[in-house]
């Protein structure tokens, strides 16, 4: 693992006292679990911006409905406890998918500056740390995902889609491999295990793309913008610069993911098989909508993964 001095992401003060020395095991060990914990705790802050954003994104004409609207609408139509739909599978999905990502994000970075003879400080070695832990993570935790978004969705009935997250992993499988009588046109759904499992890991795709362009960006602006402040002598080591650097990075992950952010979402939660692929998927979403449509929830994106960073990395 990096010396205390080369690594950024976790908040160090002058030790007052002589500090204990940690094997690699534990440290790794302890890394993952503050991880997992850190996000499954900033997951559930953040559940009403992540839902709300969830909506606008499946919003599918030209239409811009507000922040503001959506949360009232949920509110008064589906009860304040509604801007909470699907915190489960969302606790579920940054305790795999972020304890991977941020867990090995450090481990990655010692294995790329060793491997490259570069300095752990290069920000090249940042981003490619970054894309590598945040793929993996997004590959494993890809069916919690699905469920999350599939849960935060509008109901129309008023009723959940699944009874709890894990039915809902169920029901998902069960899309694919009992596939619907095949109708002209629409592509071959194969069925059984093979069809099962492709419907969990439905929109892997842009959900890993996505996740890459993520952790890179977020980890690695934090972790430049918070080396950049402290050199310069504009901040010290304290909850000030950590917010400043969090704040930062939650802006520039929100800029560079949302697209894929809001092609992953329309794939999740197309049940009826409407999109062959993301590309499809794309280019159907911009001629129909036009490219901002890309973007529908920025307000809503940055706030949760500005949020988001600062109290996961707190």
């Amino acid at each position: 693992m990096s010396s205390p001095s080369s690594t950024h992401l976790i908040p160090t003060t002058p030790p007052l006292v002589q500090q204990p020395q940690h094997s690699a095991s534990y440290t790794l060990t302890a890394t993952f679990a503050s991880a997992g914990l850190g996000n499954a705790i900033s997951a559930m802050s953040t559940n009403p911006a992540d839902i709300v954003k969830v909506r606008q994104q499946l919003l599918v004409d030209k239409s811009r409905a507000s922040f503001v609207k959506i949360g009232l609408d949920m509110a008064k139509n589906e009860g304040v406890m509604s801007l909470y739909n699907g915190v489960t599978a969302s606790c579920l999905r940054e305790l795999t998918y972020s304890t991977v990502r941020m867990g090995l994000y450090e481990t990655f970075k010692d294995f790329y500056s060793g491997a490259f003879n570069v300095s752990d400080k290069s920000f090249s070695i940042k981003v490619l740390s970054g894309v590598t832990s945040g793929a993996l993570g997004s590959a494993f935790a890809c069916p919690t995902d699905l469920v999350k978004v599939r849960m935060q969705a509008a109901r129309p009935d008023g009723r959940p889609p699944y009874r709890n997250t894990f039915v809902g992993f169920l029901h998902v499988y069960r899309e694919g491999s009992q596939p619907p009588p095949q109708l002209p046109g629409q592509p071959v759904r194969q069925g059984g295990l093979v069809g099962g499992v492709r419907s969990l890991y439905r929109g892997v795709g842009p959900t890993i793309i996505r996740a890459a362009v993520l952790t890179s960006s977020q980890i690695a602006s934090y972790d430049q913008v918070k080396g950049m402040i402290k050199e310069r002598g504009l901040m010290s080591e304290g909850l000030p610069l950590h917010f400043a650097s969090s704040m930062v990075a939650g802006f520039v992950c929100s800029v560079t993911s949302a697209p894929f952010d809001t092609v992953k979402v329309r794939l999740m939660q197309d049940k009826k098989r409407e999109f062959k692929n993301a590309l499809d998927c794309l280019g159907k979403l911009v001629r129909n909508e036009g490219p901002i449509a890309l973007y529908k929830g920025f307000g809503m994106c940055w706030a949760r993964l500005g949020s988001h960073t600062v109290i996961s990395l707190i």
